[in-house]
């Protein structure tokens, strides 16, 4: 504030102080109740407080701490690091370690959406890269250079590799899905939407 502002505020304080000692001066006594609030006795005895209820409220010079309650603790943020999913994968084991932190750090984003802001594009961004920059996609089965040149078709997969990748597949999708029906629709995000769940369709 400036000088002058500040100037005119303790006048005015002052003024209302010096009324209400003058219209305190010919009250009655406070009631119990309001005497209570201040954590006076029966017998004190607080002048102008009649008049206005809970007026004593703006007195100064008492301690308010006995009116505060308990703080709310603090809610137990887990970090989410996106930085888990790699950029490459070279074996099925690292496609199904890249869908498992994948499917981890959406159920986080997810759980905690109260606490982390834009947790449906967080997740979407995440998937997005997972399935399209991240994971190969298969070559068609009457490619000549298939067998040679196909990542899911140069080496055999073990059945507990193919169930963990299609039990995860499904989970990725389900995320993904959630979010998509989440978040506005609009042209550019359309081209998010269709080629996330043709990938995963195709793998």
């Amino acid at each position: 504030l400036r000088h002058s502002e500040l100037a005119f505020s303790a006048a005015h304080a002052a003024a209302l102080e010096a009324t209400c000692a003058a219209v305190g001066a010919v009250t009655a006594p406070p009631k119990e109740a309001a005497l209570e609030l201040l954590g006076e006795g029966k017998g004190a005895a607080v002048r102008g407080m009649c008049r206005f209820d809970l007026f004593g409220r703006a007195l100064r010079g008492r301690s308010v701490d006995h009116l505060a309650g308990e703080s709310a603790l603090p809610p137990v943020v887990l970090p989410v690091e996106l930085s888990l999913v790699p950029d490459c994968v070279s074996s099925y084991e690292d496609v199904c370690n890249a869908l498992r932190h994948a499917v981890h750090l959406c159920e986080l984003l997810a759980n905690q959406q109260g606490y982390i802001p834009n947790t449906y594009c967080l997740r979407v961004s995440l998937l997005q890269h997972l399935l399209t920059a991240v994971i190969p996609l298969p070559l068609p089965c009457s490619h000549p250079q298939r067998a040679s040149r196909c990542f899911w078709a140069a080496s055999p997969m073990r059945y507990e590799t193919q169930a963990d990748l299609l039990r995860l597949l499904n989970l990725a999708c389900r995320h993904f899905a959630a979010c998509c029906f989440s978040i506005r629709v609009t042209r550019s995000f359309d081209a998010v939407r269709l080629p996330g769940v043709a990938t995963i369709a195709t793998l």
